[in-house]
């Protein structure tokens, strides 16, 4: 009965912040309520050209983009506005280094730094007139797809580290806690049993601090957490991730899409998005693909239906091994939600509760595991260690 939990007192950090900490929040709302006000037009044309002697036709984007800068010695918000042209299909685009100076008047200079180039998470330093400002927010059209004509606004708090705050991150903290809270406690109020056991309610199955850590984990760069951990960084790179929450809110990672399609916080695939809506009618979750996976407390739900709905298909053999232990079953579910319970229902054939004491490395397999999950494992350890030592220090 190890796996019996509560998301009825997830609490949140009530810990103060400092006034310049509280102060640069505020001067994000502001901002964010400026850009609200401006208007960013586009129009789509094409671009032709020619590629081994046949003419080419390009789809692009023409569009305007507003930037809000905060200079934090004068106590300025000020926009800086340019256009600019993007190709809808992203391997048309040119390929460019950091950094670059993406926009420039005769008054400021906006250089990117880092993150997407076209995107609305991406690292950008304003200078204005010799003064140096933090973007605190950007607004702009952007595609939704190469081969459709749709194209949408939206607003959006771009990371930098001068972001990376105190307040900020207890922000993000608190507003996750907030949602894996709300989920679990709607999944109860609706009656949703377990599958995978069905004497139990389906929120008795996995504990929220793991929720928190599996979102968490899903937005750590594999190759900047283990640079991190080499630094002693690991607090600052999970206070990135919660700070992009905490100023971002409801949109907070809207706009994260991997390659291959796993959308928002809590990354997932359409066509897994689409499974458990039909496996467990229900829970309610919204039909739609789009805006239930960027819903954040709907996401959130569909996440724990998919740790049940894993569990249930696990074979004998995976349910012994895994249901040894909470942390063994963590890891377990880490597994199935990052390459499918099909993998872990594999390597646990073929090593038992070996499967994950490695290292023992083959090309890019770490005991039968991919090395990026074999690193997801690690990652989602590590942070969940952190957030339980973090709490008792509280």
């Amino acid at each position: 009965s190890f796996f019996v939990f509560s998301f009825k007192n997830a609490s949140a950090d009530t810990a103060t912040s400092s006034p310049e900490s509280d102060l640069l929040v505020q001067k994000v709302r502001i901002a964010q309520s400026l850009l609200n006000a401006i208007n960013v037009d586009y129009k789509i044309y094409t671009v032709t050209g020619k590629y081994k002697g046949k003419k080419t036709f390009t789809k692009t984007l023409q569009r305007t983009v507003a930037v809000m800068g905060y200079n934090p010695g004068s106590q300025e918000i000020r926009p800086f506005i340019f256009k600019e042209d993007m190709a809808f299909n992203p391997r048309l685009r040119p390929t460019e280094k950091v950094p670059k100076v993406i926009a420039s008047d005769t008054d400021c200079s906006l250089t990117w730094q880092g993150g997407n180039r076209w995107g609305f998470n991406k690292d950008m330093a304003l200078q204005c007139n010799g003064q140096d400002y933090i973007v605190v927010g950007i607004k702009m059209p952007y595609t939704v797809s190469a081969s459709s004509n749709q194209v949408l606004v939206d607003s959006y708090v771009p990371y930098s580290d001068t972001l990376n705050t105190p307040a900020t991150v207890a922000l993000g903290k608190q507003y996750l806690e907030k949602i894996i809270s709300q989920a679990g406690q709607n999944l109860d109020a609706k009656n949703v049993m377990s599958h995978a056991f069905p004497d139990r309610k389906i929120t008795e199955i996995v504990n929220p601090d793991f929720i928190m850590s599996l979102i968490v984990n899903e937005h750590m760069d594999h190759g900047q957490y283990l640079q991190a951990v080499k630094a002693g960084a690991l607090p600052e790179l999970v206070g990135k991730i919660w700070t992009i929450v905490g100023l971002n809110q409801e949109k907070a990672m809207k706009w994260s899409i991997s390659s291959a399609g796993a959308c928002c916080l809590t990354q997932f695939m359409p066509r897994t998005y689409t499974q458990v809506v039909k496996t467990y009618p229900e829970a309610q979750l919204d039909p739609k693909i789009s805006s239930g996976r960027q819903e954040h407390t709907n996401a959130v739900e569909a996440s724990i239906l998919l740790f049940d709905s894993d569990i249930s298909s696990w074979k004998e053999k995976t349910k012994l091994t895994c249901l040894s232990s909470t942390d063994m079953m963590e890891k377990c579910l880490a597994v199935s939600y990052n390459g499918g319970p099909g993998t872990l229902n594999s390597v646990i054939k073929k090593f038992g509760y070996a499967w994950e004491s490695g290292p023992i490395k083959t090309n890019k397999w770490i005991i039968g595991l991919r090395l990026e999950t074999a690193t997801y494992i690690q990652k989602l350890v590590s942070i969940k260690n952190y957030l339980v030592a973090t709490a008792k220090s509280l």
